[in-house]
């Protein structure tokens, strides 16, 4: 596997795990926001649903490697070398579109850091100091780690490197690697298409690891929602 598609997901995995940090406090923390917060569950939910839209896009990014991946597998022995080229061709082209997309699906961070900023200030208000003591969160270094993991979300910078847009790159760094692959020897062979479709195998387990946790962080914030009467 190749080091730049490492790195890709390895920062896709860290903002889930950003994002899922932010999730367990808040769904912990709802049934003190619905009795003695309530004024702060408008921006709560709003900062949940982007955060939604990030983790359901980066799924979508992730899906289109597992897709090619399983539509090979399910009919390997049937595969030619060119067939299995034509495919990764058309996989290629939905790689290439997908960056522009993705900007669009994902969530906004502007839209975080400005429901996060209201909720600091009610937090102010209420003399808590720390917006995550909204959510009954006491300990200083649990806040610390929330506060941080809620700064590298909304931060455009690091959101546009490792939440989503990037993974377009990501992807098509691997669907390359296994074109590689295929044409090593200058053509489409029995061999070739063989050793392309193991490693094709490789990288599909590594974005499906990726899909599922994102879209299993999706439903957890879907959860958080609900349980905040939305």
């Amino acid at each position: 596997m190749k080091e730049e598609v490492r790195q890709g997901l390895r920062l896709a995995g860290g903002s889930i795990l950003n994002i899922n940090k932010l999730t367990d406090a808040i769904r912990e923390g709802a049934p003190l926001i619905e009795t003695r917060y309530p004024d702060a569950k408008s921006d709560v939910i709003a900062m949940c649903q982007e955060m939604r839209k990030t983790l359901t896009a980066i799924a979508t990014a992730s899906s289109i490697m597992t897709y090619f991946e399983s539509t090979i597998a399910s009919s390997t022995s049937q595969v030619t070398p060119p067939d299995f080229g034509d495919r990764l061709a058309h996989h290629k082209e939905d790689a290439v579109g997908i960056s522009k997309q993705l900007r669009a699906l994902r969530g906004s961070c502007s839209i975080i850091e400005k429901h996060a900023k209201e909720l600091s200030r009610k937090a102010n208000s209420a003399k808590l100091g720390n917006l995550f003591r909204l959510f009954g969160v006491d300990s200083v270094n649990r806040q610390l780690e929330l506060t941080e993991a809620l700064e590298r979300i909304y931060d455009e910078e690091m959101q546009y490197h490792s939440n989503v847009v990037n993974l377009g790159g990501t992807l098509r760094h691997a669907l390359e690697d296994v074109e590689r692959e295929l044409s090593s020897a200058g053509t489409f062979t029995t061999e070739s298409s063989s050793r392309a479709v193991a490693l094709l195998g490789e990288y599909a387990v590594a974005f499906a690891e990726i899909e599922n946790s994102a879209n299993y962080g999706a439903l957890k914030l879907q959860k958080a929602i609900d349980s905040l009467g939305q």
